[in-house]
């Protein structure tokens, strides 16, 4: 197995941050490097999740693609990911247009650092939080949509920006307290928070539901 097989899922939630690092280290006078930096990190993810898309085997009686390590092991939270056909064109939709919201988002004017900064780590999250078989692993990638999601709108957005963004933080934080609370009842009664041990399976078993390409 080469690294790239070994480690694809990874590849694609991180490579984002690679263009991020780069951005955070050109000067915020460049906005056009910035942008094109954006631009062309995105299309890294499109095409490791275009290979990973190709690959893919529908009907396949496990995750696929999948990579486990242990975080923290005490109380059973594993880095876990994996993608089955339903994660997987939700990875591929969001690789897809994240290109096209990063050539739009060449009209920013103000503060083209910071938001490219924001874009690409809210990007890394939304392919995080799809990918994640772990309840606790999830949880930590939705929170990392929320933040950068939350100055987006705050910072660039339209009319009554900061209405909208204090709406959506009051809302989206009251919901992950109420699922953090959830995945803690789980965890604390099954014993673990693996997503395949949650449905009551052996984590090497497949998924009820498949995605098949015609």
């Amino acid at each position: 197995m080469t690294f790239l097989d070994g480690n694809l899922l990874s590849l694609i939630i991180f490579s984002p941050l690679i263009g991020l690092v780069v951005v955070a280290g050109l000067p915020k006078d460049r906005a056009k490097p910035i942008r094109w930096v954006g631009l062309i990190t995105t299309l890294i993810p499109l095409a490791l999740t275009l290979l990973a898309w190709i690959r893919f085997v529908p009907g396949q009686p496990s995750y696929q693609f999948e990579q486990i390590a242990p975080w923290f092991p005490q109380i059973g939270v594993n880095y876990r990911v994996g993608v089955d056909g339903i994660s997987l064109p939700l990875m591929l939709l969001t690789a897809v247009l994240s290109p096209l919201a990063a050539l739009v988002s060449f009209s920013v004017t103000e503060r083209v650092k910071a938001y490219f900064i924001l874009f690409l780590l809210l990007e890394t999250a939304m392919l995080g939080a799809f990918a994640a078989l772990d309840l606790i692993i999830f949880f930590i990638f939705f929170e990392f949509t929320l933040v950068p999601m939350m100055l987006l709108i705050m910072v660039w957005g339209g009319e009554n920006r900061r209405y909208a963004a204090f709406k959506f933080m009051v809302y989206t934080m009251a919901g992950s307290v109420a699922m953090l609370l959830a995945f803690q009842v789980i965890g604390v009664t099954l014993g673990s928070f693996d997503l395949a041990v949650c449905r009551r399976e052996r984590p090497n078993s497949s998924p009820s539901w498949h995605w098949a390409r015609n």
